[in-house]
């Protein structure tokens, strides 16, 4: 048994436990034996607060113990879900039936306690949806981006972003959403990381897999992948083996979609490192000779490593898989991006004198994390690079990549 399924059984009894514990401090005893009233017995709103508290409290206990053995955060947001997508709504179910058996004038909620013992039982749905539907529906975004003030476009290019597959095995799913995307006919593939996250062993099941998978993304330009949080090196290298894909570490390739030449800066994971900094100044140095220039990276952050008026037209990332989980009116909950949270939430966005743009993901978080996704759908993204078409060509020279450090 490995570590994921060893935390299912601790998320299990954790919910049991915390649903035991709420039905006890709600209908503990608490009026004296010879009272015999029955709105004294009666349980109500104050009481259930109470009762959220003490499980609150047990539950920054189970918080300090747990991480003595190896969870972080998103273990703990998962134990929190399923308490509010399993544990509140069985508990509330069971509170209800206790009253519906009980005649009206022995029932021990009082009418404020059992309505919201109703508003409880929609966690279930609720969860329902956010783990096994949501997840699923992919969306097609598109955008325009205007790269025209820098460089002439002939005729508009059409990126496709394929960010965060993240899953943990291979299915229907996933070849949806590359069959899909190359159903858009893009003439440049971009993919800012994170494939599998799984242990070395599923790997090793999944590894051909994937890569039949990915053989589809044969896009005239060529397809471009930078390491995700969850990829490693060592078994990237034989994932595209035989495929269009090509990872780029700290490198730059030239490609052309027709007569149009892209040039393509891909980083590593970690975007402030010297090699990814001088790897971000020679792109943003580098002649135009009418290229379009584009960065790749995991994280959006890369964008606050850019120098000043950097020379580049597009940076792409994934990575913030756009928070998972967004509120309406606020935005997403939790990006693990610096950057400002309607960026991090996904979109083309201008952003420290560049234009950035943050796909919200195929997939979603595995590992010790709740599988979920609200009011935040995953997508592919099909970016159109639109410009100038009467500029005058600067001539080009023979400036080789060699020459610049590739």
């Amino acid at each position: 048994m490995n570590m994921i399924e060893s935390f299912a059984w601790i998320v299990a009894a954790s919910a049991t436990t915390d649903g035991l514990l709420l039905l006890a401090v709600l209908f503990w005893p608490s009026a004296p034996a010879t009272e015999s009233s029955a709105t004294a017995r009666r349980v109500g709103v104050r009481r259930l607060v109470r009762a959220l508290l003490i499980v609150g409290v047990v539950f920054g206990v189970k918080i300090v113990i747990s991480t003595f053995f190896g969870v972080h955060q998103f273990g703990w947001i998962r134990m929190a879900y399923i308490d509010l997508v399993v544990m509140i709504p069985a508990t509330s179910a069971i509170v209800l039936l206790s009253e519906a058996v009980r005649s009206t004038d022995r029932r021990r909620c009082a009418p404020a306690m059992s309505a919201l013992a109703c508003v409880g039982l929609l966690g279930a749905p609720v969860g329902y949806y956010a783990s096994y539907v949501e997840p699923y529906r992919l969306q097609l975004e598109k955008a325009d981006v205007d790269v025209g003030g820098r460089v002439v476009v002939r005729s508009p290019i059409r990126i496709g972003v394929l960010a965060d597959i993240q899953t943990d095995r291979v299915g229907d799913y996933e070849r949806h959403a590359i069959d899909r995307l190359m159903a858009e006919r893009p003439d440049i593939v971009l993919l800012p990381g994170d494939l599998l996250q799984c242990t070395r062993r599923e790997y090793a099941a999944q590894i051909d897999e994937m890569r039949e998978v990915v053989k589809r993304l044969d896009a005239p330009g060529g397809a471009y992948f930078v390491e995700g949080d969850v990829d490693r090196m060592d078994r990237l290298t034989p994932l595209f083996w035989a495929t269009p894909v090509r990872l780029l570490m700290n490198e730059m390739v030239e490609t052309r979609v027709g007569d149009q030449r892209v040039l393509i800066g891909g980083v590593e994971l970690r975007y402030n490192s010297p090699e990814a900094v001088a790897l971000i100044r020679r792109l943003s140095e580098a002649p135009r000779m009418g290229r379009i220039k584009i960065l790749l990276a995991h994280r959006p952050d890369v964008i606050y490593e850019l120098p000043k008026d950097a020379d580049i037209d597009l940076v792409v990332a994934g990575h913030t898989h756009g928070g998972q989980v967004v509120i309406p009116g606020f935005g997403p909950l939790i990006t693990m991006s610096g950057t400002p949270r309607d960026v991090a939430g996904g979109g083309l966005h201008e952003l420290n004198g560049a234009q950035i743009y943050v796909s919200r993901g195929v997939g979603m978080e595995r590992g010790l994390s709740p599988p979920l996704r609200f009011f935040c759908p995953p997508e592919i993204s099909l970016l159109t690079l639109t410009g100038r078409r009467d500029a005058v060509m600067p001539p080009d020279t023979a400036v080789s990549l060699a020459s610049q450090g590739n």
